[in-house]
């Protein structure tokens, strides 16, 4: 998504326009090493954190906030005018925002970054003419699984009400979703879940070569 006066200059990797409601979304690729996940190298750990996912991603969203609720930045193509309530997310490759307190950690430093011109005691903050919640912070695997499942609810459904109850975002999203199956039922990705079955049926084929492979997995 480019800004509307500098195609150079990129506003966010995606922005979900719902009216009165924006979601930013800015993905980033890569891990962190496994070596950097023990206690004796957690100030190393932390300062990978930070460089991986908050200076290329909560710096990142907290800017592009910042330069809207202005107007000095406006998306090209995209009319947010009337735009009132801002939902930042953080889509990660890895499995690091789900790892305990890792969201809340998030959350905080983009607080940080945002600088916001006053908080409310929800979670929520004031950036110029926009409200921001708290970061939400995914994974690739769940952002596959909000996909196939999102003909149940909308992405602003779920944001909304995971930002009502864990505005501190001390439980990640993925455990808050697990704790809704009811309000929040997840299907599968029907095309991982395609492929892993033409694999398994590959394998009973291999090992067992007088069956089909098409048998039910």
């Amino acid at each position: 998504l480019r800004e509307k006066s500098d195609n150079k200059m990129q506003v966010a990797d995606f922005l979900v326009d719902y009216a009165t409601d924006i979601v930013l979304i800015e993905a980033k690729g890569g891990t962190i090493p496994d070596k950097l996940v023990s206690w004796n190298t957690s100030s190393d750990y932390l300062d990978t954190l930070r460089e991986r996912y908050v200076e290329q991603g909560c710096a990142q969203l907290a800017r592009t906030i910042s330069k809207l609720s202005t107007g000095e930045w406006n998306p090209a193509g995209i009319d947010i005018s009337q735009a009132q309530r801002v939902f930042p997310l953080l889509v990660a490759h890895d499995n690091v925002p789900q790892a305990h307190l890792h969201a809340h950690f998030l959350a905080g430093e983009f607080r940080d970054r945002l600088q916001p011109d006053s908080s409310e005691n929800v979670g929520w903050m004031v950036k110029g003419r926009f409200r921001v919640a708290p970061l939400t912070a995914l994974t690739i695997d769940d952002l596959e699984r909000l996909e196939s499942s999102l003909g149940k609810f909308s992405l602003l459904d779920i944001l909304r009400a995971y930002s009502d109850e864990h505005p501190d975002r001390r439980v990640s999203f993925r455990n808050f979703v697990a704790g809704n199956p009811d309000r929040f039922p997840m299907v599968h990705n029907k095309n991982l879940a395609s492929t892993c079955e033409r694999m398994l049926c590959a394998c009973l084929r291999r090992f067992f070569p007088g069956t089909s492979g098409r048998q039910s997995v």
